[in-house]
């Protein structure tokens, strides 16, 4: 299993999470080419990325971006409207995992799925809380106050869970908010998004949306 928070620009980089089991085996922070190569090499039989998957609309956004601001609103969600204009670079590399064999798929397919998610709609899921954490606005010490909060109640969730993070994982759980430590951590958080759909065979899971016009999975 990776978990992918993928950037939308080729001058940015992207957030990875390797899962094996219930062991968080490793994260990375890469670019480019380095991202997909990381991504093979590790062989993972599902892919769960934070980034526009399924993308018809060449202009505005899709029906599942305005599904969640209609329905996640009192949580205080919504999402950037995805469309093929701004994600040239997502879909060049997805189009790359699906010559290799991968799929984009809303079922909890464990043989080459990818399927898309959204970090703050399992952090409100999966930690049962009122409204998502803000640790991604603001000045740095506000994210600082924030992703501390973050990283408490991720901690917490793992340990019922009975997760194993790996030395350098569990290290990153404890570092205080940059920008290379918040996209391996929403990394994290699409790996366990995607755990959450394969471990339960998808009973634990909500679909947004639909495979035509793009989906989010994310936990009931």
């Amino acid at each position: 299993m990776v978990g992918w928070d993928a950037s939308w620009s080729w001058r940015n980089a992207d957030g990875l999470a390797f899962l094996d089991g219930r062991r968080l085996v490793a994260t990375a922070r890469t670019r480019g080419d380095e991202t997909l190569r990381r991504i093979l090499e590790f062989e993972p039989g599902y892919i769960a990325i934070d980034a526009p998957l399924v993308v018809p609309n060449e202009t505005g956004g899709r029906p599942v971006d305005r599904l969640v601001a209609r329905h996640f609103h009192r949580w205080k969600i919504a999402c950037y409207p995805g469309n093929r204009a701004r994600m040239a670079k997502v879909l060049a590399q997805v189009a790359e995992l699906e010559a290799a064999g991968y799929r984009a798929t809303s079922r909890p397919d464990r043989a080459g799925g990818i399927g898309e998610v959204y970090p703050h709609l399992s952090i409100v899921r999966l930690f049962g809380l009122d409204e998502r954490i803000p640790y991604k606005k603001g000045r740095v010490a506000r994210k600082r106050v924030e992703f501390a909060r973050l990283q408490g109640h991720l901690r917490a969730w793992l340990g019922r869970q009975g997760f194993e993070p790996a030395g350098d994982v569990a290290a990153l759980l404890e570092q205080r908010w940059s920008k290379a430590v918040e996209d391996q951590v929403d990394a994290i958080l699409c790996a366990l998004t995607g755990w959450n759909h394969l471990e339960y065979d998808g009973r634990r899971s909500e679909v947004i949306g639909d495979e035509r016009e793009g989906f989010i999975v994310c936990p009931r």
